[in-house]
C-alpha cells in the first residue's frame, strides 16, 4: 500500500468514526431530554432538542452558502478530526495485542527495550481479526458487544460505543450484520464465516508486539 493509499484509507476511517461518534453524542443528548411523552411516545424536549437541530443545520447551510470560504474552513477542521481519530498515539491498543506476563517474562532482561515500528495496515488488519476470532471462541459469531465489553475491560476502546464499533470495522471491510444469533440472542454481530482468511505463518504479526491499533 502506498503512502498516498494509506492517507486516503486512514481517512475514510476516521471520518466513519467522527461521524459515528457525532451521531452516538446526538442521539444521546436528544434521547436524554426531560419531560413528559405525548401520545407519539415522544418527548416535548425531545421535540424542541430536534428543532434546535433542525434550525442549526439550516442556520449552518444558509451562512455557508453567503461566506463560501467557511466550507474550506469546515472540510479542513473535519479532516483534522479524521486524521486524529485515527493517530496512533491517541487510538487506544488492540485487545489481543497487549503483552502478557509470559510475553515480559520471556524479554531478556539485560537488553534494553527498544521502540517498535509503527505496524502497517495490513498487520493492524490481521491483529483485528485475530482479536475477532479470540473472543468469538468456538462460536460461528459474535456480538459487537461482546467484542466491546472484552476490549473495555483490558482498557481498550474506552470511548467507543456499540455504533462507533461497528462503524470502525466496516471501514476495514469487515460485515456487520443487524442481528446475529449467538446464545439465543439477536444484536449486530459478525460472522466468522464472512471474514477473510488469516494471512500464512510467515507473514502474521507477532500478537504481542505488533498491530497496537488494530481495534
Amino acid at each position: 500500500m502506498t503512502r498516498r493509499q494509506a492517507a486516503a484509507d486512514r481517512i475514510w476511517v476516521g471520518s466513519r468514526l467522527v461521524g459515528a461518534r457525532a451521531g452516538a453524542a446526538l442521539t444521546g443528548w436528544v434521547a436524554a431530554s426531560p419531560g413528559k411523552k405525548g401520545r407519539l411516545g415522544l418527548r416535548w424536549g425531545a421535540v424542541g432538542r430536534l428543532t434546535t437541530l433542525l434550525a442549526a443545520g439550516w442556520t449552518a447551510v444558509a451562512v455557508i452558502d453567503q461566506f463560501t470560504g467557511l466550507l474550506w474552513v469546515a472540510t479542513g477542521s473535519w479532516l483534522l478530526a479524521a486524521v486524529r481519530a485515527t493517530s496512533p498515539e491517541k487510538a487506544p491498543a488492540a485487545p489481543s495485542e497487549m503483552p502478557t506476563s509470559a510475553t515480559a517474562e520471556e524479554a531478556p532482561a539485560d537488553e534494553p527495550d527498544e521502540p517498535d515500528d509503527e505496524p502497517s495496515l495490513e498487520e493492524r488488519h490481521a491483529a483485528l481479526l485475530a482479536w475477532i476470532r479470540r473472543v468469538a471462541g468456538d462460536r460461528p459469531a459474535v456480538h459487537l458487544a461482546d467484542l466491546l465489553e472484552e476490549a473495555q475491560s483490558r482498557g481498550a476502546l474506552a470511548d467507543h460505543d456499540v455504533t462507533a464499533l461497528r462503524a470502525r470495522l466496516e471501514a476495514r471491510g469487515i460485515t456487520v450484520h443487524r442481528q446475529v444469533s449467538v446464545g439465543g440472542r439477536k444484536r449486530p454481530g459478525v460472522r466468522l464465516a464472512e471474514l477473510p482468511p488469516s494471512p500464512s505463518p510467515k507473514t502474521a504479526p507477532d500478537p504481542s508486539t505488533q498491530a497496537s491499533t488494530a481495534a
